[in-house]
């Protein structure tokens, strides 16, 4: 076993269980999927995943670099965390790279990029990460080279959502 769950996500898992795993939260809240053992510092992440709804946000992706040791507590002063996501959000579907230090997020508009997400339709999101440098495509498209300006930390890595549910079809990291 490889992950720890929070919220509705299924109990305790390997990445070969993840095929058709759900997470049936609604509403402005995060779910939370962590990987036990240490990932690679620079690393691919590929996540398929299919978004059936949520009341806005619709977002779905990775965090990575995550300091924080209990996900469902508040982020404290020394805390920091880096992640790309979809978001199917009505009035502007993207995929954004977002960052905090001490809990004050950050969405750079030049971490962002307006793709089309739809709901019901099968999208895979590939991250690429090497040093401070990310890249992420959408189905297969280019949609975000970011430089983050946060230091790279030997941390946790998590596959997340913020108020959607989905369905996730494949997930893979090297």
């Amino acid at each position: 076993r490889h992950t720890r769950y929070w919220r509705d996500w299924s109990s305790d898992v390997c990445s070969s269980d993840l095929e058709g795993l759900s997470q049936n939260r609604d509403g402005a809240q995060r779910s939370v999927l962590r990987l036990l053992t240490a990932a690679p510092r620079d690393f691919e992440a590929t996540l398929k995943f299919t978004i059936h709804g949520g009341s806005q946000w619709r977002s779905i992706g990775f965090s990575f670099d995550v300091t924080t040791a209990d996900p469902t507590q508040p982020e404290g002063p020394q805390d920091s965390e880096q992640n790309v996501y979809a978001s199917a959000y009505a009035q502007g579907p993207k995929v954004q790279a977002a960052w905090h230090r001490g809990g004050a997020w950050q969405f750079p508009g030049e971490g962002a990029s307006q793709r089309p997400i739809e709901l019901e339709k099968p999208h895979v999101l590939k991250l690429q990460v090497r040093n401070q440098l990310i890249n992420a495509t959408l189905d297969g498209n280019l949609a975000v080279a970011y430089r983050t300006p946060l230091e790279r930390k030997d941390a946790a890595f998590q596959i997340i959502t913020f108020d959607c549910l989905a369905t996730l079809h494949d997930v893979s990291l090297a």
